[in-house]
């Protein structure tokens, strides 16, 4: 279920791809607004969110955000 390589790919592999339904969470010691992870992967649904453990899109961001750069989109956003 965990595979870390360090060799000639340095990764860490979570799940087998078979399948399994296998969540990344990683915990909060602030837990901002109740929310215990700040990091939430689903890889039932293949969504990722930040501060927000139901995530209804690709990435969801529960809170300020800060990017340094150009963001880029293909749709309109609104």
């Amino acid at each position: 279920m965990v595979d870390i390589q360090e060799a000639g790919s340095d990764n860490v592999t979570i799940g087998d791809g078979g399948g399994n339904d296998v969540n990344f969470l990683v915990t909060s010691a602030l837990r901002p607004n109740g929310v215990p992870y700040t990091l939430w992967v689903d890889a039932g649904t293949s969504k990722v969110g930040i501060n927000n453990v139901a995530p209804q899109a690709t990435l969801s961001v529960s809170g300020d955000a800060s990017i340094t750069g150009e963001l880029r989109t293909a749709a309109n956003v609104g």
